[in-house]
């Protein structure tokens, strides 16, 4: 076990009693198996690393089957990675085939990039088998800026992950006005997530609350193929309320490669004050509609809207609905104030 904290040293061992000073020191040292804890306190971005950009942890050492490498905070939310309003753009990037690597228990707040990409927990292709566990990632993305990249709490682009028992709110870039703020084209509109799906088989998110994703979707998947994607048991509240811009979740066909979707499931989740819909689909017809085959969505609450809203080009053949609730007040405790656990009368 490597040790962090705000106030031990790199040129230490990583011991309790002598711990590194960054968690990237840490990450440069782990081997399969290890685990690196991490003190409460703030941790920004310490200098150059093996990603691209400015990353405050870039992961390119995981583990194996049996030996998981894993990043957990000591205290829940106690070690807080913090961007410094678009100081660092990426809290975690886990990047060069590392897999088997649990991130969890994290605050990432203030990571933006106003001439790229930004995130909270990045996982890029050539990995597999990552965990993002327990973490709250807020105010990412809260800048001024013209670019097309995206602003996102969780981004994947891998095989395997499960995204379980996050906080993901308040992502996205500057509106008009805010700020002063005076953007040269709409990207504010639709470009920034909470959960980016960009690619990856075997994807799971699950049991995440997700809200005030308003200049983009609470998850978006988009635009590659993709099997074994699993939505489940998430609440989903506040989100893009742009005239043309539905839905809490964006399923959308590249006109690149069109897209098919697999062998999924998106199921028990609550969708609260969403535009018109819950899920959106659609996508460029010049690549033939988007396919659908074994996909099943089900038992999902919309409290003020229907279930789908989708474009004409949609292969709706493979593609099962059951049991879902439209139009229908899950009865939250205090969502205004954040505070989605149910009542005792909610429906069954």
């Amino acid at each position: 076990t490597y040790h962090v904290s705000p106030t031990g040293s790199d040129s230490n061992s990583g011991s309790e009693a002598r711990p590194f000073r960054t968690i990237q020191k840490a990450a440069d040292s782990v081997k399969p198996g290890d685990t690196v804890l991490v003190g409460d306190g703030v941790y920004a971005y310490s200098g150059s690393n093996d990603c691209h950009g400015k990353v405050v942890v870039c992961v390119s050492r995981g583990g194996s089957t049996d030996n998981w490498v894993i990043f957990r905070s000591k205290n829940k939310w106690g070690a807080k990675i913090d961007g410094g309003n678009g100081k660092a753009g990426s809290g975690f990037v886990v990047r060069g085939g590392a897999s088997y690597v649990r991130i969890q228990g994290f605050e990432m707040t203030g990571l933006a990039n106003a001439n790229g990409s930004a995130g909270g927990i990045d996982l890029l292709d050539g990995g597999s088998y990552i965990q993002v566990i327990g973490n709250n990632i807020y105010n990412i993305g809260r800048v001024c800026t013209n670019t097309s990249n995206g602003q996102n709490g969780i981004y994947i682009k891998a095989d395997y992950v499960v995204a379980e028992g996050n906080f993901i709110h308040d992502v996205g870039r500057l509106i008009p006005g805010q700020q002063g703020c005076q953007p040269n084209n709409e990207f504010w509109k639709n470009h920034d997530h909470g959960v980016y799906h960009s690619g990856g088989n075997h994807v799971t998110i699950r049991n995440n609350t997700i809200y005030n994703i308003k200049q983009g979707w609470a998850i978006q998947v988009y635009p590659r193929s993709r099997a074994h994607m699993n939505i489940l048991n998430n609440t989903i509240a506040f989100g893009n309320q742009e005239n043309g811009k539905l839905g809490a979740v964006v399923m959308w066909a590249s006109s690149a490669g069109g897209m098919k979707v697999s062998d999924s499931t998106i199921a028990n989740n609550i969708f609260y004050q969403v535009n018109t819909a819950a899920i959106w689909m659609g996508g460029a017809s010049a690549v033939g509609p988007m396919k659908f085959a074994n996909v099943r969505i089900s038992n999902n609450i919309i409290s003020n809207g229907v279930l789908l809203a989708a474009e004409k080009n949609i292969d709706f053949s493979g593609l099962a609905l059951a049991d879902n609730l439209e139009k229908t007040d899950p009865k939250f405790v205090d969502p205004a104030a954040g505070d989605f656990p149910l009542r005792s009368d909610s429906p069954p």
